[in-house]
Order: structure tokens, then sequence, then C-alpha cells
């Protein structure tokens, strides 16, 4: 499994697990929803710009998106 498709995979738990959508947290993000659905389906990765702005909306550290993907979704 490639590190987008884990990246995408735990951004779609920590959205469904949110009071937001995809259309807010695209907002929140300052991306368009066609980025962010391509984020969620793994086609594209969380730069580290973006990782800094989830932490801020999930209260999840930023090093978790690139780095530590493979462990939270073990």
């Amino acid at each position: 499994m490639n590190s987008n498709l884990k990246q995408g995979e735990m951004l779609a738990k920590f959205l469904k697990l949110s009071d937001l959508n995809s259309s807010e947290l695209a907002e929140r993000l300052a991306i368009s929803e066609s980025t962010l659905q391509a984020m969620l389906a793994g086609e594209i990765g969380i730069s580290p710009e973006l990782a800094l702005k989830l932490d801020k909306i999930f209260d999840v550290p930023a090093g978790l998106w690139n780095k530590d993907v493979e462990k939270y979704l073990s």
C-alpha cells in the first residue's frame, strides 16, 4: 500500500469522526474539493503545509500525517 493511500485512509477516518463534511474541510484547508477527494483516494499525498493545517483542525500532530501514518493504521 502506498503512503498516499495510507494518508488518505487516515484523513477519511478523522473526517468521519469530525463534525465537518468534505466541503467544509476543503474550505478550511484552502483547497478545492477535488483536491481533497484526490487526497482521500490516495491519488496525491498530504504536503507538510497541509499537515500543519490538519494538526490545527483535528488536533493531531503534523508528523503523524507523514511519517507515523503506517503505525496509526496498523
